[in-house]
């Protein structure tokens, strides 16, 4: 039992990682595309291109946390207890 639980964690970790790898991969695009829009565009384009970068800062947040999770490095002493060996 022990050994497939590490596998799985192992596959689990592999998953997530190429997750990451591709939420960070054009990380600035959304941040690039409001701050052009706030040099140039109107008031509602920026509006428009701000709720887009809190989609993705929300989408990232995410992320980070399942990497915590699955990692054991979040704060919470009962997920951590799942992935001890």
């Amino acid at each position: 039992m022990c050994g497939k639980t590490r596998d799985l964690r192992r596959q689990l970790r592999k998953a997530i990682i190429d997750h990451v790898s591709d939420s960070f991969l054009d990380t600035t695009v959304p941040l690039l595309v409001l701050v052009e829009a706030a040099k140039n565009g109107p008031e509602k384009e920026i509006k428009e291109y701000a709720a887009i970068f809190r989609e993705h800062t929300t989408y990232t947040e995410g992320v980070m946390r399942h990497v915590n999770f699955l990692t054991g490095t979040g704060h919470n002493p009962e997920m951590k207890c799942i992935l001890c060996d």
